[in-house]
């Protein structure tokens, strides 16, 4: 829901529907970011590589994410945590 990613499969990648759910597993393209709409009653999870599912309805319900991940240095990430903690 509103986050843009394909309709269909391309050659490699399979869209599997289970339920009122769609999964769109073996993705391999770059994708710099994507917006992605969050909604309280959507029950959207977000999971990366082996890490834990995050239930981001639960945590921010009714917003606007946009998932991104980029290459940066120690010193350049240490600097946007302080930053964002102080927000």
């Amino acid at each position: 829901q509103g986050t843009g990613i394909p309709y269909g499969a391309a050659e490699g990648e399979t869209l599997i529907r289970e339920g009122n759910w769609f999964r769109l597993t073996g993705m391999n393209r770059v994708v710099p970011a994507i917006d992605w709409r969050v909604g309280a009653e959507w029950h959207n999870r977000f999971r990366f590589g082996d890490e834990p599912e995050i239930d981001l309805s639960a945590k921010i319900g009714d917003r606007l994410v946009q998932v991104r991940i980029e290459k940066m240095m120690a010193i350049a990430w240490l600097w946007s945590y302080v930053w964002k903690a102080r927000l």
